[in-house]
């Protein structure tokens, strides 16, 4: 039975996965500068001593994009809590991402999250996970959020309503949170049914994600900006916003102005363009994956007694 003391003093490990398998230095300029002025700010004020955030990079990511990543990290004051790991391929993320937490994490319970690059989280998102997680005697959790704010950053719009899945927490020790970053956010509920974990919701009024909807997003942007401009909740945002979160007000206006003219790619084409390369990279890797198998088959008994 696990502890209000191990609940209250786990820390939370993030993760992020930042453009992965993209090189184009436009759009990674972009979404450089979103980082900076979202999710940087909004993810390094919550995060206590104890906590650390992973970063997943493209290896061969272009030189110009990577400095500019490096330098806003370097320029802040949690950049000890902040650790890049680069990987090849975007499947590669999750054994990176499981070896930390087995090997290079103290023995014990862990918050896992998972944040996007270009998103933001209520200043006590950490609070209000703990304080569920409380509630259950459970050793083994599976928590998430049940709304959020879109945030139109061009059009100045907030939009809060019911989002699913938007935020999702789990914890537990390094081996219960096997198989969590290895399927997409809508399909973590069916992963937690299948490991037996204790399911938890956030009241629908706990809105502690900030969705951010820009042109170079590939959910739907034009059809939500077109839902948030007829909705009857649809407001301008406020330095009230910015504080919930712990945005800097004139990062804010600085990216606002520069999305306003920046550059986009068409809507789902990002991904799906490259979608060929990757599934053939991945079936390589499942033959490496295989090949070491038998090579620690047949080297674990190397050594005969007389």
């Amino acid at each position: 039975m696990s502890s209000h003391g191990d609940k209250l003093y786990a820390p939370f490990v993030f993760y992020t996965r930042f453009g992965i398998g993209v090189f184009d230095e436009a759009w990674l300029d972009f979404r450089v500068r979103a980082f900076g002025a979202f999710t940087l700010p909004s993810v390094t004020a919550i995060m206590r001593p104890q906590d650390s955030w992973l970063i997943f990079l493209d290896r061969d990511m272009p030189r110009i994009s990577l400095d500019a990543f490096k330098a806003q990290i370097a320029d802040h004051p949690a950049n000890a809590n902040i650790r890049l790991v680069f990987v090849n391929f975007s499947f590669e993320v999750s054994n990176a991402l499981e070896d930390y937490l087995a090997h290079s994490m103290l023995d014990g319970p862990i918050y896992l999250t998972r944040i996007d690059d270009d998103d933001a989280l209520r200043h006590d998102t950490i609070h209000k996970f703990v304080e569920l997680a409380q509630r259950s005697d459970s050793e083994e959790l599976f928590m998430s959020s049940s709304s959020a704010i879109e945030c139109f950053p061009v059009e100045r719009l907030m939009l809060q309503g019911p989002h699913d899945y938007l935020v999702n927490v789990a914890y537990g020790d390094a081996n219960a949170l096997l198989g969590f970053s290895r399927v997409g956010h809508t399909h973590l509920m069916g992963w937690a049914e299948r490991s037996n974990k204790t399911v938890l919701r956030l009241d629908i009024n706990d809105a502690v994600f900030l969705y951010n909807r820009h042109r170079q997003s590939s959910s739907r942007f034009t059809s939500r900006r077109s839902f948030a401009r007829e909705h009857q909740n649809s407001r301008k945002w406020t330095s009230a916003d910015f504080r919930a979160f712990n945005l800097d007000v004139d990062k804010l206006i600085s990216f606002r102005h520069f999305a306003g003219n920046a550059p986009y790619a068409q809507e789902g084409s990002l991904w799906t363009d490259s979608s060929n390369h990757t599934e053939k990279a991945f079936e390589a890797w499942k033959v490496l994956g295989t090949t070491k198998l038998d090579l620690v088959a047949t080297r674990t008994n190397l050594l005969r007694s007389r």
